[in-house]
């Protein structure tokens, strides 16, 4: 009797909409959604492989040991803050009693703020630590000593919090690759969104319809809100809301496989981008990087120039040399995700920075010549968009 194996059903909870999602392609894009939250708002923590937000524990001892200041304080509730490395940090502190067990309860949180497209926020609570104690008058002075928390008027001059150097190496990265990728997360994302509007176009029905209207209505409404360095970023996420939102008038099964279809390619293109960016050089890579920048001074100038023409591979050894510091652990691309479909041939239109498309190019496995070749499409310019979306209403 042959054994039946089932397969391995995966589950990922979407925060915004509480929806489960099952499918590892809608998993993984949502994946990397959340990555774009982490990076763009500078978060500590990261998401489990359940969709939860948590922070490493390593980040936690810092945050206890962090001077803290009292900003107010209402019946046992403080608001706490402090500066590190010019950004501001924010907790709470509550203080309850736990009756059954004759005690009292300290639990300080760390807040972190995500800023949506629509200007709303959303706060994320994480719990740093606990104290528990006998409830005696003492109680308050103790739990402040443990989470080194203290009045402003007490202390003068700075604090020493410019030694807790895990937290500031994970700021300090994650503000680095938040500027190093915005001009390619803006390029792939121009992809998805004209390939996503292609498949709508070609397909009618009451869906199409509803999302190309929506979207005309929306990108008008977008116009004086975005900037050309970040336009396709901002209209990637507002289609998304659209496709979301009027995802219960999705009928046609080869419509929804052509979106997820979509959706893939999006998404091996977002994990190149990140796993160029962040990924560390190899030994024997950085061993000839350092003999070549050790030969350089001995050349002699005249003839040397073509030899000299290397300084770029100097410079490019040397900063990698620093990503691969053992101080750096902080992961920017959930490397958890295990689910990557083949990467298919996709309809790409790329921006008129000649050196975008040369970089671009470099790391999605040589195929950008093949795509264009095949299915050639004339790039637009903002204005004939932003005319485009106007002529669907």
């Amino acid at each position: 009797m042959e054994e039946v194996l089932q397969e391995e059903k995966f589950e990922y909870v979407n925060r915004e909409t509480g929806l489960v999602l099952t499918n590892p392609v809608d998993i993984a894009y949502y994946k990397s959604i959340q990555n774009d939250e982490i990076i763009d708002n500078g978060l500590l923590g990261s998401f489990t492989k359940e969709g939860k937000y948590s922070i490493e524990k390593r980040f936690l001892r810092e945050l206890v040991e962090i001077r803290k200041y009292v900003v107010e304080s209402f019946e046992y509730r403080y608001v706490l803050n402090t500066i590190l490395g010019g950004d501001e940090l924010r907790f709470t502190l509550v203080i309850e009693d736990l009756i059954s067990e004759e005690k009292k309860l300290a639990t300080l949180r760390f807040i972190e703020t995500v800023r949506k497209e629509d200007g709303s926020e959303e706060l994320l609570k994480t719990i740093v630590a606990t104290y528990k104690d006998d409830p005696d008058i003492y109680f308050v002075k103790k739990a402040f000593k443990v989470f080194n928390i203290v009045e402003k008027d007490e202390v003068e001059g700075k604090s020493d919090n410019e030694e807790l150097l895990s937290i500031l190496n994970r700021f300090k990265e994650i503000k680095s690759l938040k500027a190093k990728r915005i001009s390619m997360l803006d390029f792939i994302s121009s992809a998805y969104v004209d390939e996503i509007l292609a498949i709508l176009r070609a397909n009618p029905c009451k869906f199409s319809e509803f999302v190309l209207r929506k979207y005309g209505e929306s990108l008008v409404l977008l116009k004086n809100k975005i900037t050309s360095e970040n336009y396709y970023i901002l209209v990637k996420r507002m289609l998304d809301k659209i496709l979301d939102g009027a995802k219960v008038q999705l009928k046609d099964e080869n419509l929804s496989s052509q979106i997820l279809k979509a959706k893939q390619n999006y998404v091996n293109n977002y994990k190149n981008l990140h796993e160029e960016l962040t990924a560390a050089p190899k030994q024997e890579e950085i061993k000839k990087q350092n003999k070549s920048s050790e030969a350089a001074p001995k050349s002699s100038g005249g003839g040397g120039a073509k030899k000299k023409a290397s300084p770029k591979v100097k410079s490019a050894g040397k900063k990698p040399a620093k990503k691969a510091s053992p101080k750096k652990s902080a992961i920017y691309f959930d490397k958890s995700m295990s689910v990557y479909p083949k990467e298919e041939n996709r309809e790409a239109k790329p921006k008129p920075q000649e050196k975008e498309d040369n970089f671009f190019a470099s790391f999605i496995d040589g195929k950008v010549e093949n795509i264009l070749s095949k299915r050639a499409v004339a790039s637009k310019s903002l204005k004939n968009k932003m005319d485009m979306g106007m002529e669907m209403n």
